[in-house]
C-alpha cells in the first residue's frame, strides 16, 4: 500500500489510546455473555471472537461477489451472513466506553484541568522579557485546556470546563490571542473510524466531497479515487470509466455504479469481452514501457561507445522544460515544419501540440 493509503485510514493513530480499546474486531460459538458482566479482559476476549466471525462472513460476501450472488451459498452460510448487523451492534456495544471507568477518567481530567490552570496563572503573573515566547506558551496551556474540556453539557464536572475568560481567548483572533476553531469537539467512537477506514468507498466519496471545499483538478480527483477504490474498481470492470473520467460528474457517476454493484452483487453482469479488451490494452502499455526501457539502454550504450563523459548525454537531448519566453518564439514561427524543427532541438522530449495547439493535445490523458 501506498503512503497516502495507509493515511487514509480514520483509525491509523488508534493504537495510541491503549490497547484494549482498539484490538481488531471479531466470536466463536456458544451464547454471548451480558456486557454488564464482563470485566475489561473479558470485553476483550468477546470483541475477538466477534472479529473472528465478521471476518468469516467478510470471506463469505466475496465468495458470493465471485460466484454471483448470495443465492449460491449454502444454508448455513446464508444464515451466518443474516447475522452480520446483529454481531456488528454487538461490536459497536463492546467499543463504547466502560461505565465503571468513567468516574476515574472524570476524576483524572479534573486534576489535569487544574493543573493546567494554576500553571496559566502563574504565567499570567510573570513579567516576561520575552513576551513572544510567554504567548507561545500561553497558547499551549490554552489549547490544552480546550481538549480536556467536556463535549457535553456542563454537569458535577463543570469546574474542568474552561473558564469565560479562557474561552474568550480559545476563540479569539485578535493578534497575538491562541486562534483555535470555534465549533465544539466531536466524539467519535473506535468502532465507526475502523469501519470507515475499511470502506474504500465511502473514502472515495468523502474525498469528491471535499474537492468541493478544495477543488483539484480531474486528473488528481481521479489518481486518487483510483488508488483508494483499486481492487473494487477492477473487480467491477469499471477503472477504465474512471480513468476516462472527463469530469467530477462522470467520476461521481462511476462510484454510484460502483456501490450500486457492492450493495447488490447480482447486479453487476461480468463482461468478457471487455475483460479481453482491457487484457489487450494492459499488454499493449507493458510493450510500449518495454519500448522506452530498451531506448534508454540503447542510449546509454551509445554514450559509453562513444566515450562521452555523461552516460545520459543523448537522454538529455530534448528534454530541457520549454519556458513562456521559448513558447512565445515558437508561436511565432509561422512555417509549421521549421517549428516543428526548432522545437526538436531542445525540447524534443516534450509534446509541442500539448504547449502550441489551441486546445491541447489531441490524446489528452494519454499524452506523455
Amino acid at each position: 500500500m501506498s503512503a497516502e493509503g495507509i493515511l487514509d485510514d480514520p483509525a491509523l493513530f488508534l493504537p495510541r489510546f491503549g490497547e484494549g480499546k482498539v484490538r481488531v474486531p471479531a466470536i466463536r460459538g456458544g451464547a454471548a455473555p451480558a456486557l454488564e458482566n464482563l470485566d475489561a479482559e473479558g470485553r476483550l476476549k468477546q470483541k475477538r471472537k466477534l472479529a473472528k466471525k465478521l471476518r468469516e462472513i467478510q470471506k463469505l460476501e466475496e465468495m458470493a461477489l465471485k460466484n454471483g450472488g448470495i443465492a449460491g451459498l449454502a444454508s448455513e452460510q446464508k444464515e451466518k451472513v443474516g447475522k452480520k448487523e446483529a454481531l456488528q451492534k454487538e461490536m459497536d456495544a463492546l467499543d463504547a466506553p466502560d461505565p465503571g471507568d468513567a468516574a476515574a477518567t472524570e476524576e483524572k481530567r479534573d486534576k489535569k484541568t487544574q493543573k493546567l490552570r494554576r500553571k496559566l496563572q502563574k504565567l499570567e503573573e510573570t513579567e516576561g522579557k520575552e513576551p513572544h515566547e510567554v504567548r507561545k506558551k500561553r497558547e499551549k496551556l490554552l489549547r490544552k485546556l480546550a481538549a480536556l474540556a467536556p463535549a457535553s453539557a456542563p454537569t458535577s464536572s463543570e469546574a474542568a470546563a474552561p473558564t469565560s475568560s479562557e474561552a474568550a481567548a480559545l476563540t479569539s483572533s485578535a493578534a497575538g490571542d491562541a486562534v483555535l476553531p470555534a465549533h465544539p469537539l466531536e466524539e467519535v467512537s473506535t468502532a465507526s473510524l475502523r469501519r470507515a477506514g475499511a470502506d474504500r468507498l465511502r473514502l472515495a466519496t468523502e474525498y469528491l466531497d471535499l474537492t468541493d471545499l478544495y477543488p483539484v483538478s480531474i486528473r488528481t480527483a481521479i489518481f486518487h479515487v483510483r488508488r483508494m477504490c483499486r481492487d473494487l474498481l477492477q473487480r467491477h470492470q469499471l477503472m477504465d470509466e474512471a480513468v476516462a473520467a472527463a469530469g467530477f460528474a462522470e467520476l461521481r457517476d462511476v462510484l454510484s455504479r460502483l456501490e450500486r454493484y457492492v450493495r447488490d452483487p447480482a447486479s453487476f453482469v461480468f463482461d468478457t469481452e471487455k475483460q479481453a479488451r482491457q487484457k489487450e490494452a494492459l499488454e499493449r502499455r507493458k510493450r510500449e514501457e518495454g519500448k522506452r526501457r530498451a531506448y534508454e539502454a540503447r542510449m546509454l550504450r551509445r554514450a559509453k561507445r562513444e566515450k562521452l563523459p555523461d552516460p545520459h548525454h543523448y537522454l538529455k537531448v530534448g528534454a530541457t522544460v520549454p519556458t513562456d519566453a521559448v513558447l512565445e518564439r515558437m508561436r511565432g514561427i509561422k512555417c509549421p515544419e521549421a517549428r516543428r524543427e526548432a522545437w526538436k532541438g531542445e525540447h524534443g522530449q516534450h509534446c509541442m501540440d500539448y504547449h502550441l495547439a489551441e486546445g491541447g493535445c489531441k490524446r489528452d490523458r494519454a499524452c506523455a
